[in-house]
């Protein structure tokens, strides 16, 4: 295995276009297009941290105590 990965690194540096997005993707010649696509491959590959995030923010409000209900007032909450 180690004497096959230059053969590898090799034949990728030889083909760089194999690199590059598919023609559907960056053959469009509107820059609107190339703008969209790029913009959602920002959002999608954020869209993880905000999760992770909200799931940390959300455990952490649990953890501190959000949520919780007052106690009720011994009256039954009627006020005279």
């Amino acid at each position: 295995m180690p004497r096959l990965a230059p053969a590898i690194a090799l034949v990728l540096a030889a083909l760089p276009a194999a690199a590059l997005g598919c023609p559907s993707c960056y053959g469009s010649g509107s820059e609107r297009v190339i703008e969209a696509y790029q913009a959602s491959t920002l959002f999608l590959s954020l869209l993880p941290f905000g999760i992770v995030g909200a799931i940390g923010a959300t455990a952490w409000w649990l953890a501190d105590g959000g949520g919780e209900v007052a106690p009720a007032a011994p009256d039954g909450g009627r006020s005279a």
